[in-house]
């Protein structure tokens, strides 16, 4: 645009010169013939000599006006150029652009056809909703486990302290695990910062099961060995704990609601402990957690 606008200028500049000269050199050209005859009819010779300093002038604004064109055109030429490339750089834009539309414009369709409720704003927060659990549920169903073994990595373990401290997230849970393909529904639960009296001095860690959709067909109260362990980077020593279900216990009993309360041990690991580099349970700011259920006979 800077551009265009600037050959418009150039274009109305020239224009004008011309016409202006155009007057004046009609002007100039009364003038002069009026001084020619002045001279012509006082002075014997005169008119000879104002005609030629006359051509001489004229001669001099020519080629100044000369000069001035091929800057123009040359300026023009240039102009020209950039022009065409922005013409093409625009159709070429607006090509993907027109490819992007459609293919958002089939998505609208795509989604327009699911049978979400609402209309409007409603309609917009319940399509939002739904593709967050999608998310949940692909989340999940990448680090699912079916075989009664869950190795849980924590990352960021220093930061996750420092919430915990602070009160800010007080404890973590694992993506849900299985016994089997259709088995039971477990997570593993940390308080990296204790639990009720361990609260400051140890690690809690606690295991909980949860409503799975093939409930009805199994066993109740929850009949396996939990085995929790912390695994030594070195590795060095692990340290482990285990869990005998008691039928007696609600933890165990079939779950009501998505998750029954949690069982474990509020006095899993001192802090002093999960932090010295001699075991070394934390490196490169990450640990790791291990659950094995196994069959109590």
């Amino acid at each position: 645009m800077h551009l265009l606008l600037l050959l418009q200028h150039q274009l109305r500049a020239s224009s004008g010169a011309c016409a202006r000269f155009a007057d004046s050199e009609v002007s100039t050209g009364l003038f002069q013939g009026a001084l020619e005859m002045d001279s012509f009819s006082g002075q014997p010779g005169g008119g000879e000599a104002a005609r030629g300093n006359s051509l001489s002038g004229r001669t001099t604004r020519v080629c100044l006006l000369q000069s001035k064109l091929e800057v123009c055109e040359g300026i023009a030429s240039v102009l020209s150029k950039e022009l065409a490339t922005s013409c093409q750089r625009i159709q070429d834009h607006r090509g993907v652009d027109q490819d992007m539309i459609c293919a958002l414009e089939l998505k609208v369709k795509g989604h327009g056809g699911r049978g979400f409720k609402g209309s409007g704003g409603t309609g917009e927060l319940n399509k939002d909703a739904a593709l967050v659990r999608l998310e949940e549920q692909l989340r999940s169903t990448e680090h699912a486990s079916y075989d009664g073994t869950f190795l849980w990595k924590i990352t960021e373990v220093h930061q996750k302290f420092y919430e915990a401290a602070c009160g800010k997230v007080c404890s973590f849970h694992s993506p849900a695990f299985y016994t089997s393909r259709y088995g039971y529904k477990l997570c593993m639960k940390i308080f990296l910062n204790g639990e009720g009296r361990a609260t400051g001095t140890h690690v809690s860690l606690f295991i909980a099961l949860l409503r799975g959709g093939y409930d009805a067909l199994l066993q109740w109260p929850f009949p396996h060995k939990i085995t929790l362990m912390l695994l030594s980077q070195n590795p060095r020593e692990h340290l482990l704990n285990t869990i005998h279900p008691e039928a007696t216990s609600k933890a165990f009993q079939r779950p009501t609601t998505e998750t029954n309360e949690a069982c474990g041990f509020p006095w899993f690991v001192s802090l002093t402990k999960l932090q010295s580099p001699t075991y070394a349970y934390i490196r490169e700011g990450a640990l790791f957690l291990k659950c094995i259920i196994e069959d109590s006979s």
